[in-house]
């Protein structure tokens, strides 16, 4: 356990002190992690190390640099917060055997986002002195410091207790399929510490997202756990997932956004055909959404024209146009909100026989 005191809080500001194990992923180094402020707030941090550039090397160590890129989101109730602004985030990695301990991100944002930096020169000490041969792997990492300065994550005399655990879950794949039964998701995680429940979330332009079910985690497991839900919510012709997970003292953290093309179908009956007086439309359909009917005579003019919007599942309309028509051929042709013809059906007049 890592503590930590904040001994100068600011009305408005808080400089917040959060230490995140570094986690070797399919061969990458990356601190990640969560933490919720003031108002329904919450800042995702994702920081990868890229490169070691060392130079200088000596039989007692050598001069290093370190490429990274850096991920900052803000969420405010579920949506994602585009234009949000920080006094100051700044990154310190903590590195036992480097002259300073704590190297400097070299870099301050003050809007979410993401981006590649390179951190100050620090001295690592070392008797590794080929500079050829060293890379990331031969450095001792312990953990990121950063260092969040914004309104919305302002207390008075509010202090953060650290821990020095690792992240809750190993994710080793998370997919999405869009199937005639609707979209089926699957997760698989490597290990899971301290896992309470996984929350599915959905949207359909990738910043604002929705929660669509709530799965129960393991606790903990060291062996390979899949998972899969499957998905009717989506109302667009393309969705987005997202994983929320979350341990038992409530920490978090997301997963990679995932998206697919839904098939969106619905099943037509018209009747009765021939038509007397009134003719019907079913729909059966998965999701809401708008069509067009439009009916032509048999010169190919169109009589009648109407936009329908569509619920999800059974819908039902009836049309009386033909009562002012003259008996004949006609054709009924219902097209989506694209344009693109969904059925073409020739229907007999006979109303005023």
């Amino acid at each position: 356990m890592i503590q930590n005191k904040i001994k100068y809080l600011y009305k408005f500001s808080l400089f917040l002190i959060l230490f995140l194990k570094l986690n070797t992923l399919f061969g990458q180094y990356i601190y990640q992690g969560n933490f919720e402020g003031k108002n329904n707030t919450e800042v995702y941090i994702k920081v990868e190390l890229i490169k070691l550039n060392a130079w200088n090397c000596q039989n007692d160590g050598f001069n290093y640099t370190i490429d990274y890129n850096w991920e900052v989101s803000v969420y405010k109730d579920g949506e994602k917060l585009e234009n949000y602004k920080f006094y100051n985030v700044q990154f310190y990695f903590q590195i036992p055997l480097g002259n300073s301990n704590n190297v400097y991100g070299n870099i301050s944002i003050t809007n979410p986002g993401k981006g590649s930096a390179k951190t100050s020169t620090d001295w690592y000490n070392t008797r590794l002195h080929n500079c050829d041969a060293i890379s990331l792997e031969n450095i001792e990492f312990e953990n990121l410091k950063i260092i969040i300065n914004s309104e919305d994550f302002a207390s008075e005399d509010f202090y953060v207790e650290i821990n020095n655990e690792p992240l809750p879950i190993e994710l080793i794949d998370f997919t999405v399929k869009n199937t005639e039964y609707g979209n089926e998701l699957f997760w698989s995680t490597a290990s899971e510490i301290n896992n309470e429940y996984f929350i599915l979330e959905i949207s359909d332009d990738a910043i604002n997202f929705f929660e669509i079910a709530k799965l129960e985690g393991a606790g903990n497991s060291s062996q390979t756990l899949n998972y899969s839900h499957l998905d009717n919510s989506f109302t667009t012709e393309i969705s987005y997932y997202r994983l929320k997970q979350v341990d038992f003292d409530k920490k978090f953290t997301y997963s990679k956004i995932i998206s697919v093309a839904n098939t969106l179908t619905a099943e037509f009956s018209i009747y009765p055909n021939p038509v007397v007086e009134n003719i019907n439309i079913e729909f059966l359909s998965q999701v809401e959404n708008e069509y067009i009917v439009d009916i032509f005579n048999q010169n190919s003019q169109k009589v009648y024209s109407e936009k329908l919007n569509i619920s999800k599942g059974f819908n039902n309309f009836t049309f009386n146009i033909f009562n002012n028509l003259e008996s004949g051929v006609y054709f009924f042709v219902i097209k989506d909100s694209k344009g693109n013809i969904i059925i073409k059906e020739k229907i007999i007049n006979q109303s005023r026989l």
